[in-house]
């Protein structure tokens, strides 16, 4: 009777698990249902890029375009943006990168090749010399809250991750161990968006 009990458990995570992946990536599935001009700008941005750096941003952001209707696609241009990143010493956009594809992985249910690439995302993100060199930060961020952010990102993909593998028992253990420093994280770089994001993860998984 146990047995049956934390089968239909862990079916019924499976199922959360599935819709939290899908919000984790809404802004990609909002950029898929525009027509054609999203998609040409990005196209655009790739064909005129006159740099490695602009080559680099051009190809994850069509592999982050394509993260939820193409996973080929989208694969095919984070790769094309990886070496860039490496090539450049460009460690926080290797890491942001990594989990970019470790989503991928994880969706291929792929889950040992999907931790590997959290995990090195993870030692990458938490190495406070990424900020030495950190390229395009978004409107208000420092290269610390913006490291501190990827942190945050890795332990929270960490988490979605455990929710789809284990037994039941460890499963919820290592999830909410994930996402509590995920949330120290995003504290600490002021993320309060993902903060909430985090919190909403730990709903599902208490």
């Amino acid at each position: 009777m146990n047995l049956l009990f934390n089968c239909e458990l862990i079916k019924k995570s499976m199922k959360i698990f599935s819709k939290v992946i899908s919000l984790l990536l809404l802004p990609s599935l909002i950029a898929g249902q525009q027509e054609n001009p999203y998609l040409n700008r990005l196209y655009r941005s790739l064909s005129d890029a006159a740099s490695d750096t602009a080559r680099m941003e051009a190809c994850g952001n069509l592999g982050s375009y394509y993260l939820l209707v193409d996973r080929d696609s989208s694969n095919f241009y984070l790769e094309k943006a990886l070496p860039i990143a490496v090539k450049l010493n460009l460690k926080l956009a290797e890491a942001s990168i990594l989990n970019k594809m470790g989503i991928i992985l994880m969706q291929q249910e792929k889950f040992s090749k999907s931790l590997e690439f959290y995990l090195k995302a993870l030692n990458i993100a938490k190495d406070p010399t990424t900020e030495k060199n950190i390229w395009n930060l978004s409107p208000g961020q420092s290269p610390r809250t913006a490291r501190l952010l990827e942190v945050s990102n890795s332990y929270d993909l960490i988490g979605l991750l455990n929710a789809y593998t284990g037994n039941w028992t460890d499963n919820i253990k290592n999830q909410l161990k994930n996402y509590r420093e995920a949330e120290k994280y995003a504290r600490a770089a002021g993320a309060t968006g993902q903060v909430a994001y985090i919190n909403f993860h730990m709903g599902i998984a208490s």
